[in-house]
């Protein structure tokens, strides 16, 4: 398993992990045996690695218990892996991560899993993909979310604002008379396909940040833009008032 972070899932990059493993003894070259001796065929299968049990009148083929299937046994162990033929050890891969990856990817590199049997290829190692969640964006397939604050005055007048994506900084125009909770979309500003067909979007909903403490000035000005709406602070005179008026409330 991978953890990586919303950015390197989106750029891709290289990076070397750790992972225990068994590797092919090199004193014994995988044998088990001491230097200068080798294994012996097995006593019980005569070599074969098989042995066949009578039962009544079925014959049933299983797994020599003594040799395990090997057909040979070791009779003076290597001291390095003590007749095993593998020694654990800690191998250091550099594993190329493809733009694109999502959490439960797994990418595949050949010939990095455990040591085969003796004459067998290795196995293969998976890297599982965990991205972890960002503070900021919120990712839906190839697309990315945000919320971006805006203030009054930019939601009145129009504005161009600053908004951050996982390529770096954008402009993005805000038009006169925007509502809190519009959503502007970004095209082409989200993650690139993992097989390099396409790239997402990015979705920025912008919300007028409303300020948590005002100065006498700025407080006698609001007061006077509520006025010249033909409105008092306090008291609704829009979608909710005509509608109470429609219910003859």
């Amino acid at each position: 398993n991978l953890e990586i972070t919303l950015e390197q899932a989106a750029h891709g990059f290289d990076t070397t992990i750790r992972v225990p493993s068994w590797d092919q003894c090199e004193v014994c070259d995988g044998s088990g045996a001491k230097a200068g001796t080798a294994p012996v065929k097995c006593g019980t299968c005569g070599g074969v690695g098989e042995v066949i049990q009578q039962q009544m009148f079925l014959r049933i083929r299983t797994t020599c218990p003594d040799c395990r299937g090997r057909g040979s046994k070791v009779e003076t162990p290597c001291e390095e892996c003590h007749g095993v033929g593998k020694v654990r050890k800690l191998n250091k891969w550099t594993v190329n991560i493809p733009a694109g990856v999502d959490t439960g990817m797994q990418i595949r590199d050949r010939g990095k899993g455990e040591t085969g049997e003796p004459g067998a290829p290795p196995g293969d190692l998976y890297v599982t993909i965990q991205v972890k969640p960002h503070e900021f964006f919120r990712r839906d397939g190839l697309d990315v979310y945000c919320q971006v604050p805006m203030s009054y005055p930019q939601a009145c007048l129009g504005a161009e604002i600053t908004v951050p994506t996982v390529d770096g900084e954008d402009t993005l125009r805000i038009p006169r008379s925007t509502p809190s909770g519009k959503v502007f979309t970004l095209n082409g500003k989200g993650i690139s396909s993992v097989n390099g067909r396409g790239k997402g979007d990015q979705h920025v909903q912008v919300i007028v940040e409303v300020p948590k403490s005002l100065t006498t000035e700025e407080e006698d000005l609001i007061r006077k833009l509520a006025e010249l709406q033909d409105g008092k602070v306090g008291e609704d005179k829009g979608f909710l008032r005509n509608f109470l008026d429609s219910l003859h409330l």
